[in-house]
Parts: structure tokens; sequence; C-alpha cells
């Protein structure tokens, strides 16, 4: 809208958790009628056709590559917009084998001998013997976009933009003050956390980590043999990401009963939420250090937080710990910064679940409704007869019940992750431990 607000007309969610894993299709089938169910309840309410969608893409395999490319000169010789043009051509012949290149976002322009970081406006004109561009290339793994495009395919919707997630949530969570000094927004998801980190008003890096706050509730399970739904509660309810020693002497009397009767102590509950997260918070600072900035200097807006696991008791005690941001610089968003007008209670749910979605709707430039569903003929009524001719016979329509608004339904090696050394003992009792699991995480061309 004109004044920077949005407006929801319908809202619907199905649950995907057997369809898509860390935020890719795993099963086209049943995405697919999840979308279609979707797509159905959508149009049910606003009475239109929705033919056309903006996709948000995210999740594991999405990263970031920076790629340098010169011109030298044999005379001194001026800049000119062909020149600069030129080497982001270049750039763009950049491959990683079984990666889409996304998005190319140009980053500074050195003249000759000199290391001080220009613009590409402010280098054309100026006579030099070298010319050289660095450029941050965003790739996705190429199947996981094929499984995307298969789904759009067979639900009948046509791509109007692909975007990405990171960056998407970066425009609608963080001011261009913020961008400008430096900052890293987190984004804390069940099964991935995404890193973005931006500096004089560009991005510097991204990566998805495929680890998130799901970890967390399936090693409570695991250790206490417990279900998931429960492990959930009891995170959410109990968990801590950060004790402090005296703390967490005075909570080793804490005592939790289980469903099952069976008591445990709520030391050995923190213990695994915080390996896990020590996990988590290690190579979300590994992100932060290959971005070339230093968190507690360069990043003078400190860290965003957001996502259903940014919720997590003492997070930014522990986030404080692992990356030395101090935690007066670590801020959470839990909502949008625009204004968002609607009837849906969901969509006011202000805990950090619903800023991808909502960021993604101020991007939307494009109408997606189409023509106006028309009301539907019944069944058994004939064309040219009149309604009083029904009267003894079945003339009804379909028995489509309308959904109520207030309540709808619920690869190449890569890097590899770092391993916290606080709770050693603690991954031995796990079993299995804290894998490598996060062990491709970005390409190796880097």
């Amino acid at each position: 809208m004109a004044d920077g607000s949005i407006q929801i007309l319908a809202c619907a969610k199905e649950n995907s958790g057997d369809c898509i894993r860390r935020g890719t299709v795993h099963n086209v089938d049943k995405t697919s009628e999840c979308l279609k169910n979707i797509k159905q309840r959508l149009q049910d309410v606003v009475k239109k056709n929705i033919s056309k969608v903006y996709v948000c893409i995210g999740g594991q395999s999405l990263h970031s590559v920076l790629n340098t490319v010169s011109r030298d000169f044999e005379t001194e010789t001026k800049i000119t917009q062909e020149i600069v043009d030129a080497l982001y051509e270049e750039d763009r012949n950049l491959n990683i084998s079984d990666y889409w290149l996304m998005k190319i976002i140009p980053q500074d322009y050195y003249l000759g001998k000199q290391r001080q970081a220009s613009s590409s406006s402010s280098v054309v004109g100026v006579v030099s013997d070298k010319l050289e561009g660095s450029f941050l290339n965003v790739f996705y793994r190429h199947s996981f976009y094929e499984n995307i495009k298969e789904c759009l395919v067979s639900t009948g919707f046509k791509k109007v933009e692909y975007m990405m997630t990171p960056i998407v949530l970066g425009d609608g969570l963080l001011s261009m003050d913020a961008k400008r000094t430096g900052c890293v927004l987190v984004d804390f998801g069940k099964d991935t956390t995404s890193v973005a980190v931006y500096s004089s008003k560009l991005l510097r890096r991204l990566a998805v980590i495929p680890l998130g706050s799901g970890n967390i509730t399936k090693d409570i399970a695991s250790v206490f043999r417990i279900e998931e739904s429960e492990a959930e509660m009891l995170k959410c309810e109990y968990g801590s990401a950060f004790s402090e020693k005296d703390v967490a002497e005075d909570a080793s009397d804490k005592i939790y009963t289980l469903s099952d009767g069976r008591d445990i102590n709520a030391r050995e509950l923190n213990e695994i939420v915080e390996a896990r997260m020590e996990e988590i918070l290690i190579n979300v600072e590994e992100q932060i250090r290959r971005s070339g900035l230093k968190a507690s200097e360069d990043l003078i807006s400190g860290a965003i937080l957001t996502g259903g696991g940014s919720n997590l008791r003492d997070l930014s005690k522990a986030f404080k710990q692992y990356t030395k941001i101090g935690e007066e610089k670590i801020k959470f968003a839990k909502y949008v910064n625009f204004q968002v007008n609607t009837k849906y209670a969901e969509a006011k749910q202000a805990d950090g679940t619903l800023n991808a979605i909502l960021s993604l709707l101020t991007q939307g430039k494009e109408e997606c409704a189409g023509d106006i569903i028309p009301e539907e003929q019944g069944l058994f009524e004939e064309v040219g007869r009149t309604p009083q001719e029904d009267t003894n016979e079945g003339k009804g329509r379909d028995n489509i019940t309308e959904l109520n608004p207030e309540t709808p339904e619920e690869e190449p090696q890569q890097e590899q992750t770092k391993k916290p050394g606080k709770f050693a003992k603690w991954f031995k009792k796990l079993g299995n431990g804290i894998k490598n699991t996060a062990d491709k995480l970005v390409s190796p061309e880097e």
C-alpha cells in the first residue's frame, strides 16, 4: 500500500514436515499436494483464481561465493562503464557443478595498486592501468531448484520471481543504517540457521547452516526417550541456551516430571540444550569471520536475531559468549517493522516465525490473483430450467464447506562445521553424539 503497510486478505498453511526438510523440497508429490490445498483454500476466501506466485528460496545449500575479476591495461586507460560491465559479465561465467547461480551482488572495485575500495560509479572516468572488481555470487543446488519448479507446474502456478529468504528478511527487518554500519542477521529456524552479514549497505556473506532448533528437540527426545512433542515443550518451557555457573548450580535442584512419571534434572536438560546451541553458534561465528569482518569491531549495529529458535531463553548471553558481540548490541526481531492489516490473528503472531513470509509480501509488484471465480451451477440444474421447476428435485450445488478464515489448518564437498568442546562428556552420553551433521555447508570453490 502507499503508506508501506500490507493487507492480508486470506491466510492458509499446511503441515509440510514430511515433505520439506532443511528448507528444501524432499517429496515433490506431497509438497505439490500441500500447495494445491493452500491454493484452493485461499481461492475459496478471495473468490479469485490464484495463478502467479513469488517464490522465496532458502534452506540447505544456499550460500555465497566471493569472486574477483581484474583487467590489466598496457597503458593508463580511462575506466568506462563498458569496462565495468565487462567485469560483471566475466563473473557471470563463474560455475559450480550442480549449482544454479541465483544472484550476483557487486561488491568493491580497486584501481591500480590502491587497496581502497570504491563503488562502480566512482571508478568510471578515472584513469588507471588496472581495474579489479569483487562480486558476491549466491548459489543454490540445481536439483532443489528443479524440485521447486516441478511443484509449481503441478500446482498450476506461474512463477513471477525467485527471491532469497535471507535477503528478503534483511529488507524487511533491517534499517539502511544498520546495513551501512555493519550487522549480522541470524534466522534461527527449525532445521536450518541462516546467516547474512551486511556492511557498507551491501550483503557481504550469506550461508545456511544445516542445524536448527529442531535438532535441540531431537536431542532431548533421544536422551530422555520421550516423544518429540514433549521434548519441544521441555525446550520451550524450561530450556536455556546459556547458564551462568552459579545459576547452573542453583538449577541443579530443580526437577521436572515427564508424562510417564519419570523425573529429570534441570541441569541435565540445559546441558543438552546448551551443547547443541553451542555447535550452532560456533558455526555462526565462523560465517561472520569468513565475511572478512570482525564481529566486535566492524559490526557496529551488532546482531539481529529472528526465527522461532530465537525465542530460546538466554540466547543473547550465549550469542555474546561465542561471537563476542556485546549483549547491548544484540536485538531480537519478533515481527516486521511495517504495518500489517488483517483480521487473521495468526498473521499477527509476534514470535519471529512469520517475518520471512510477511517480508516477501512487501516485495510483490505484480498482481497474482486472476479472474473472479464464478458461482458454481448446481450439479443437477439443467440449462434453461427455472428454479420453480426444481421444487422436488436435487437442485443443490456441490457440498463445499467454506473454511473459517479465523482458524485455518495448521553436494559438492563443503565446509566442516566446528565442534564444541564445553560438553564433550555429554556428547558421549548421547550415543552418536552431535555428529558433524553440518559437514556440507558451502562449496569448496571458496
